[in-house]
């Protein structure tokens, strides 16, 4: 999935394919900021590519950068109240590479 609602923040994120960043956008629900449309973007400072899936779940957005041949499939965990990379981990120990598609998180 390339969006996700958090239900800390009552926003949505979208991935950027072709950069390694979030977009929050305002779901005019009475939610959040009650707003519509791109309220900013969170940047990651890492090396990866683009981000293809994310989930959100508390604070928390988990995005993965499937890697392209150069850089490693990877997850980042974001949280969304502070706006920053909180961790990022590399997947190719559980054999991901840049075919790796799909998030779910259980809780």
């Amino acid at each position: 999935m390339w969006a996700a609602v958090s239900a800390a923040t009552g926003t949505g994120f979208v991935t950027d394919v072709a950069r390694n960043r979030l977009v929050e956008v305002g779901l005019g629900l009475g939610l959040g900021q009650g707003k519509e449309g791109v309220l900013g973007e969170i940047v990651l400072d890492t090396e990866d590519p683009g981000l293809i899936d994310l989930a959100a779940g508390g604070d928390l957005v988990y995005d993965l950068s499937p890697g392209n041949g150069t850089t490693e499939a990877a997850v980042s965990v974001v949280d969304v109240k502070k706006r920053r990379l909180v961790q990022r981990v590399n997947l190719s120990s559980v054999g991901a590479n840049g075919n790796a598609v799909g998030m779910a998180l259980g809780f």
